[in-house]
């Protein structure tokens, strides 16, 4: 039985099916009343583990969702913290992994901390702590005056490269191209001497050098086809993908199985 949520958070148990769209486009939350006050409940209603595993028809199911872009539209930093450790626990959620980044994005500076501070806990997922990469990126590129702190942070985490993950990595090195952070280059440049960098994700030196402007042309083959380095990092979001939709399959068939078994009772 789901926890009883207070007005005028228990709005969100009844919306229902939201869709991707961008985080100007989200329902716009604060309509329905939410000020700050609200921010806990909001949280614990983000955070519902009955809530995240609810019937998958019913509406119950997005409540989580709603109250996290709700979280992020009253740019609740105390939230960020407790997202990013559901995002480790429920690490097959692609809504959460897509979306933590922007709530970053709209929290601001002072989501800096507790993001840096998760994309170094190499015991996280991967794509986890990708995301809190990617927040830091989404900061950088929304909030100019922070763009220096979110690309020293993306930085100090690149020079661990020889104890990441090279998918990590490659992703790391796409948020500072995005930042346009040609000081990070030296340390760039030593992942990849490494061979530390999945180049799936965004080429190679060269191709890097190339998009942060410093190269007008290569020097050797293109170790991609030109259509894999088009599509910047698809390939490694195609595989993320399939792992999410693997782990997603596993739980519809659990839910099944519980289900069959809570019928056999009867």
């Amino acid at each position: 039985m789901t926890t009883p949520y207070v007005p005028p958070v228990h709005q969100l148990l009844a919306l229902g099916e939201a869709k991707r769209q961008d985080v100007e486009h989200w329902h716009d939350y604060r309509s329905l009343g939410f000020d700050v006050e609200h921010v806990p409940e909001l949280i614990r209603m983000a955070t519902d583990p009955g809530l995240h595993g609810a019937d998958g028809d019913s509406p119950e199911v997005w409540a989580p969702l709603h109250a996290w872009r709700a979280l992020g539209q009253l740019r609740a930093v105390e939230a960020v913290r407790p997202l990013l450790y559901l995002m480790a626990e429920l690490e097959h959620d692609d809504w959460l992994l897509e979306e933590v980044p922007d709530i970053g994005g709209l929290v601001g500076p002072q989501a800096i901390p507790v993001l840096s501070e998760f994309l170094g806990e190499s015991e996280r997922d991967r794509y986890a702590r990708v995301a809190a990469g990617h927040g830091l990126e989404r900061i950088g590129t929304l909030w100019p005056e922070a763009r220096g702190t979110c690309v020293a942070a993306l930085t100090a985490q690149l020079e661990r490269f020889a104890e990441d993950d090279s998918t990590l990595n490659g992703f790391l090195i796409g948020y500072l191209v995005d930042l346009d952070a040609k000081d990070a280059l030296p340390t760039i440049g030593r992942a990849f001497a490494a061979d530390c960098v999945d180049i799936s994700i965004g080429g190679d030196l060269e191709d890097v050098e190339i998009e942060l402007g410093v190269r007008a042309h290569r020097d050797t083959p293109p170790k991609m086809p030109p259509w894999m380095k088009s599509m910047r990092r698809a390939v490694s979001r195609v595989i993320q993908q399939k792992d999410r939709e693997a782990a997603a399959r596993a739980r519809r068939k659990k839910k099944a199985a519980k289900a069959a078994r809570r019928k056999n009772r009867r």
